[in-house]
């Protein structure tokens, strides 16, 4: 759903907890509405998907809160992409397995490894 100020205002509180409602046009951007009625802003970043709040609404202007996502998603991307550390397929390939390995089940890295020796020479 595109946030915007006019839905926003008519969230309904949840029950019991909190809900979050994720925009369309600037991923991991949302606002968190409380049983209690409150509404904040949150953006998602990082690899761990680490919910950052960014203000309470109406407090925070909805552009306002766009902009400090934007800007606290940046910070989470490297400066300078030609700086990035270069990889061999073969490294990739060895670093995926490895870390889809403290992750997923053994079957499911024994299917990933096959797959990928099947179709690529490595």
């Amino acid at each position: 759903m595109r946030l915007t100020d006019l839905l926003i205002k008519n969230l309904k509180a949840p029950e019991r907890g909190q809900k979050t409602y994720f925009d369309d046009t600037l991923r991991g951007f949302g606002v968190r509405v409380s049983q209690g009625g409150s509404k904040t802003f949150v953006v998602m970043v990082g690899r761990d998907r680490k919910l950052t709040t960014l203000g309470r609404y109406p407090d925070t202007a909805l552009a306002d809160a766009r902009r400090r996502a934007k800007t606290v998603q940046g910070a989470y991307k490297p400066s300078d992409p030609s700086k990035a550390p270069s990889l061999t397929f073969s490294e990739a390939v060895g670093r995926f397995v490895f870390d889809t390995g403290l992750r997923a089940k053994k079957r499911t890295v024994e299917e990933y490894e096959r797959l990928l020796k099947r179709h690529f020479a490595f």
